[in-house]
């Protein structure tokens, strides 16, 4: 948002905002942590969303760490140790590891994350006893996290997705897996409220967004899965049947990476670890695209962006 220069037409914005989503440049994903089978993992690896082709390195987490989550405004990545309370920040626009931001109220692992361009939420997770705490933090300043409210289940291993105003829950185990969409509002603190259910209960799926659509992608229920569901973030009501990734897919990344019309989906297990980056139209119901690879495969990873649904009212 800082690098246009000169003069430019209504029509191209536009035109960049809703089909291409790359005004004025493509947006940034980031993929941090995770596992390979035997070993953790500190590297941040980096796409641009609007193109296609293999990850690139960015820095480092201060740890290495399996399941973490990650959330993002315009300009800073945020990503949650697993099982600690720790939170760290990265910039988007300049490479390089990490730093440090803060904690959330507890030690917790397994959770969920969204955020819009002011307002970063984590719930649920466990400690390791399962919770249905929401945290929350204010991007832009450092600083601990603050209790928001409750989610209605105790629940590790939920996935988010979101919009401007509102954030959504899915999924997740207690121990049993569960198919329970619950939401809360950004603007506000308070408790979870009930928004619909998925089309079967799973856990843990990978989640993506944009302002108006989100989708739960893969999981395990019981058996590991490759069907996508897409609900309307504005509205209230169950999931319905999107497409499918290209192979079934559990423990893929968790955090929103996507932009105004894709929704990308990093690693995994198959159930054999892969290295897989595919994407997904999020303006139209389908099957995901192939978009390139990581370094290395890996599972079990933090993903955040500069360009997911919850940020697109304060695209220019």
């Amino acid at each position: 948002k800082t690098n246009a220069r000169g003069i430019w037409r209504i029509t191209d914005i536009t035109r960049n905002i809703k089909t291409e989503g790359t005004f004025p440049s493509g947006q940034t994903g980031l993929l941090g942590g995770g596992s390979d089978g035997s070993n953790n993992n500190t590297s941040i690896e980096k796409i641009t969303i609007s193109t296609t082709g293999n990850s690139a390195s960015f820095g480092d987490l201060p740890t290495a760490c399996d399941n973490p989550c990650g959330l993002g405004n315009s300009t800073r990545g945020v990503f949650h140790d697993n099982d600690s309370a720790d939170i760290n920040y990265v910039h988007y626009a300049s490479s390089g590891n990490s730093a440090r931001f803060g904690d959330l109220t507890a030690n917790r692992g397994a959770v969920a994350s969204g955020s819009n361009d002011t307002r970063g939420i984590f719930a649920g997770g466990s400690t390791p006893t399962r919770v249905n705490t929401i945290d929350y933090i204010t991007i832009a300043t450092l600083g601990d996290a603050t209790d928001f409210g409750d989610l209605n289940n105790t629940a590790n291993g939920v996935k988010g997705v979101n919009s401007p105003t509102r954030f959504i829950v899915g999924g997740g185990l207690t121990p049993s897996k569960i198919d329970v969409l619950d939401f809360v509002q950004f603007s506000t603190t308070g408790n979870a409220v009930d928004f619909g259910n998925l089309t079967s209960a799973r856990s843990p799926a990978a989640g993506t967004s944009n302002s108006t659509r989100g989708l739960f992608m893969g999981g395990f229920e019981p058996t590991v899965v490759a069907d996508i569901n897409t609900i309307q973030i504005g509205s209230l009501g169950n999931a319905v049947d999107f497409g499918d990734l290209s192979a079934v897919r559990r423990s893929a990344h968790m955090g929103n990476v996507a932009n105004s019309t894709r929704g990308i989906i990093f690693g995994g297990t198959t159930p054999t670890f892969v290295n897989i980056i595919e994407y997904v139209d999020l303006t139209s119901a389908g099957n995901s695209v192939d978009f390139g690879d990581l370094s290395e495969v890996r599972s079990d990873s933090a993903g955040n962006s500069n360009g997911h649904g919850g940020l697109v009212a304060n695209m220019p």
